[in-house]
């Protein structure tokens, strides 16, 4: 064996090893950010985040028919708990669990402000693409079809509460 073959074997050795440690580094994330939600550590609900995201039991495309475009919204624009890229959304499900604790309604002041920073961030996510928004949100609000995409979970009532939020904004504020 060459030093050139075996400095290919050390180098592939290496890659692996990085590739192992990037995927600590984002469960790591993922667990930081499930404790901004959950304010504890819930088992029940990380196990399955800390799956490799290849082991989902079903893909988007297994559930919706997209195009190759949102396939890639899909794929690599959502954000992902193991990343910075959450924490706006983890924002708006610590508001609205502040609003259930403290009994506001969705019709809310605090209720509508989050209605509309989620239109907001949705819009900046899938763009024109309105029809892919609302087979996501479809998923979103199925246990089943979530856990099926390891989706992070999300409290029904948390679910409920934005759903009503956008729906009265839609009707009443939003021009």
């Amino acid at each position: 064996m060459s030093i050139d073959e075996l400095l290919a074997i050390h180098q592939q050795k290496l890659q692996q090893k990085a590739m192992e440690i990037q995927q600590a580094l984002e469960h790591t994330h993922t667990l930081r950010n499930s404790i901004k939600i959950e304010g504890e550590l819930n088992w029940k609900q990380l196990l399955p985040l800390v799956d490799n995201e290849t082991n989902a039991k079903s893909s988007w495309n297994d559930l919706l028919s997209v195009s190759i475009e949102e396939s890639e919204i899909l794929q690599h624009d959502l954000p992902k708990m193991e990343n910075a890229s959450a924490d706006k959304w983890i924002n708006i499900i610590k508001r609205v669990q502040l609003c259930l604790k403290h009994q506001r309604a969705p019709q809310s002041e605090d209720g509508q402000l989050i209605a509309a920073d989620i239109l907001l961030l949705s819009s900046e996510l899938f763009g024109p693409h309105t029809a892919l928004e609302k087979a996501f949100w479809d998923v979103r609000k199925s246990p089943e079809a979530s856990s099926s995409l390891n989706l992070y979970p999300i409290d029904s009532e948390v679910l409920q509460f934005i759903e009503d939020a956008i729906i009265f904004y839609e009707q009443h504020i939003k021009e």
